[in-house]
């Protein structure tokens, strides 16, 4: 019986994709902030076409560093729906054929995994929007987990908001279905963990009753925090919101300035 639901919501969806790149990339190319604006409307336009019921709880902080726990593509497609702000993303996304350019107009900011000195080039880029005012929104536990929990928060990249001297807002994804929140009864099959995204995405489109509350946590202040703290304490705060367990142990940071 999903299936038969699936099949056209995912011909629906596969359309609406299409339609989303020369929707987006054509206000883009007018502005940034038009950009945006058709990006969150496309997004609110795909969660209705699965049939995804999201709330928001709490309102993002102007120009603030927001961080959120990472357990589906889900993530970014509500996030883009909720707030106006500069998302970070793998630097291999620059490079695809179409989403690379589109992306770059809408302001995403990139990150080169495992090269030398991306971390502390992202870190210059992300602080100098949030002085800008711009919310910059990026998952610090770095990819998505096959474990159902949170992984540990790596802490680098919150110098940004240090430089900046802006907060730290966490943000908590909170998964449920008709059953129950995700860790009580709630069934998310495909969905979470994920372990394909083509098998996730026709989960969804076929099940049609998967709730997201986005929650935006009070705010954390700089002063007198390291970058490890800040980190730490997004996570506690994330974790008790979502009631996700602890998973992982926490990654090291390379020398000595907090």
């Amino acid at each position: 019986m999903r299936s038969l639901v699936a099949a056209p919501v995912f011909t629906l969806l596969l359309l609406h994709v299409v339609v989303g790149f020369f929707w987006i990339g054509g206000a883009a190319l007018r502005s940034p902030r038009r950009g945006r604006v058709a990006a969150a409307r496309w997004s609110r336009a795909l969660l209705r076409l699965l049939g995804v019921r999201w709330r928001v709880e709490g309102a993002p902080c102007r120009g603030a560093l927001l961080v959120a726990n990472h357990l589906s593509w889900l993530d970014i497609v509500v996030l883009k729906a909720t707030v106006a702000g500069s998302f970070l993303s793998k630097a291999e996304l620059r490079r695809w054929p179409l989403v690379g350019p589109v992306a770059q107009r809408l302001g995403t900011l990139f990150i080169g995994r495992g090269q030398s000195g991306a971390a502390e080039r992202a870190t210059v880029e992300m602080a100098q929007r949030l002085r800008e005012g711009d919310a910059v929104i990026f998952f610090p536990e770095g990819a998505i987990t096959q474990q159902l929990g949170l992984m540990p928060f790596r802490p680098r990249l919150f110098r940004a908001a240090v430089d900046a001297q802006t907060q730290v807002q966490p943000v908590a994804l909170c998964y449920g279905s008709e059953a129950g929140d995700l860790g009580d009864s709630g069934d998310l099959g495909a969905l979470i963990p994920e372990r394909t995204l083509l098998g996730s995405v026709w989960w969804v489109a076929g099940r049609r009753g998967v709730h997201i509350a986005v929650r935006f946590l009070e705010p954390l202040a700089v002063e007198g925090r390291s970058r490890r703290e800040l980190a730490d304490e997004a996570r506690g705060a994330i974790a008790a919101a979502t009631g996700l367990p602890a998973l992982g142990t926490i990654p090291p940071i390379r020398g000595s300035v907090p």
